[in-house]
């Protein structure tokens, strides 16, 4: 009635239901006004930005809000909160990946569990197994939940490792950058002793070089000062565990075969249990403490299925202690790959530190971009998820997999569910790549032939 188009239009609201609506509306900006400290409810709830009075913001920022904020928010995917019934949803479409390689976001602190799955898939990596089934043997061929290189955590003074349904959480923010491929985190928890803690991560799967990624974990004390010590592991103990219907069938598809440490580096090396593909892991530990590493003491350990490396230091408050992971990926069936764990150690030892890699991978991505964005006018949600979906296309096969003999699995590299198998790739999926990335097209064909 007014002749203003809703993606042009401001909602203001203090309410977390009048916020919800909003967003719902795909309104051009919904405004939360936290008159009673609601803050992070109403950024839970859909509000594009938070002020607790609209001087904060004025005519001008929600002028500048349209002329870049809103351009900028059409790349992200935001979850503020956190809501254990909706965490493995929110792992799945927080993946990171590069066509050979996708790892679920998941919580570094977190291990399989009832709201938590880590989760790591290679293109084409499967593995048969043969199960009970009403006094039947039935064999069934599985995508396979490899190494899992996120793990990281951290304890004050010797005390318990956080647990994040445990802990009470202040805010939680989670971003990922779809044009660079960035998966970022922002958490501040406070413990039984009323010591409140800041933690930030950041995440990639390289699409520079396929076989490496990377995480950088910073732990801040925010009233406090103490002895701060951050973990960080490669295990392969575990079993296909993501899809509950499937628990009834054999599901130990990778078995550990040599795990070590060596200075910096933690190694793991498995291999699946029928089909025999070794999987290789090595990461390089690096950390520093405010702008140097004085002060920082290593320890290391390894055990079956499982290599350790753990940062110990004594940390001022509003002082930062990060952790550096470079991880390189490699398997007995790349080409020409004799030994993948003695390529992956070297790898890891050799490659550059965390900025330059992250920087070689969102150009990348960048370049990607050039050639697949699908821009639209006039509906901010549309715009998002069409790049969300593109995004995770490009999780799933990059130009990285022209060389890479594998179909497209029903669920990508993001999860077990329907075993990986591969259906619907030729209707929906291959003619964006025939248009955009011809060389990593023919290659899907030539796979699906075979099969």
């Amino acid at each position: 009635m007014m002749g203003v188009s809703y993606d042009r239009t401001v909602v203001v609201e203090d309410a977390v239901s009048g916020v919800q609506a909003g967003k719902k509306g795909n309104f051009g900006l919904v405004l939360g006004i936290a008159r009673e400290e609601n803050r992070q409810e109403l950024l839970s709830g859909g509000a594009d930005i938070v002020v607790e009075d609209i001087d904060e913001i004025g005519f001008e920022g929600i002028e500048q809000w349209f002329m870049e904020g809103l351009a900028k928010d059409n790349w992200d995917l935001v979850y503020h909160g956190y809501d254990p019934a909706k965490e493995k949803t929110r792992e799945s479409l927080l993946t990171i990946g590069n066509g050979y390689f996708g790892t679920r976001g998941s919580l570094e602190e977190t291990g399989p569990a009832e709201f938590h799955y880590p989760g790591t898939y290679m293109s084409g990596l499967f593995n048969s197994l043969t199960s009970k089934v009403a006094g039947r043997d039935i064999e069934n061929e599985d995508f396979v939940n490899v190494t899992n290189w996120t793990y990281v955590n951290f304890r004050i003074d010797g005390g318990e490792w956080l647990d994040i349904d445990k802990v009470e959480i202040l805010s939680m923010r989670r971003r990922l950058h779809i044009d660079a491929g960035i998966y970022c985190r922002k958490l501040i928890v406070r413990d039984e002793k009323g010591r409140e803690t800041s933690i930030r991560s950041r995440r990639i799967a390289s699409m520079d070089d396929p076989h490496i990624g990377l995480i950088r974990y910073c732990i801040t004390p925010l009233n406090y000062r103490g002895i701060i010590e951050i973990k960080t592991e490669l295990s392969g103990n575990h079993t296909n565990d993501g899809v509950e219907r499937y628990r009834s069938l054999n599901q130990q598809h990778i078995l550990p075969v040599k795990e070590g440490v060596k200075d910096k580096i933690q190694f793991l090396e498995v291999r699946t249990s029928q089909s025999d593909i070794h999987v290789a892991m090595a990461s390089r530990i690096d950390a520093e403490k405010g702008n140097g590493n004085a002060g920082i003491s290593y320890k290391s350990f390894a055990e079956k299925g499982k290599a350790v490396t753990a940062i110990t230091a004594e940390v001022d408050q509003n002082e930062s202690l990060d952790l550096s992971k470079t991880t390189a990926i490699y398997r007995s069936d790349d080409k020409g790959i004799d030994n993948p764990l003695l390529v992956a150690i070297k790898k890891a030892d050799e490659s550059e530190g965390f900025h330059p890699l992250l920087e070689a991978s969102a150009s990348a991505w960048k370049s990607i971009w050039e050639k697949a964005d699908i821009q639209l006018d006039g509906d901010r949600l549309a715009q998002k998820l069409i790049r969300l979906h593109i995004y995770h296309l490009m999780v799933t096969i990059s130009p990285h997999n022209a060389g890479i003999d594998a179909g497209i699995p029903a669920r990508g590299l993001h999860g077990e569910a329907y075993r990986g198998h591969i259906f619907w790739d030729e209707i929906y999926i291959l003619p964006f790549y025939y248009m955009h990335f011809p060389k990593a097209a023919r290659s899907k064909k030539i796979c699906c032939r075979i099969w």
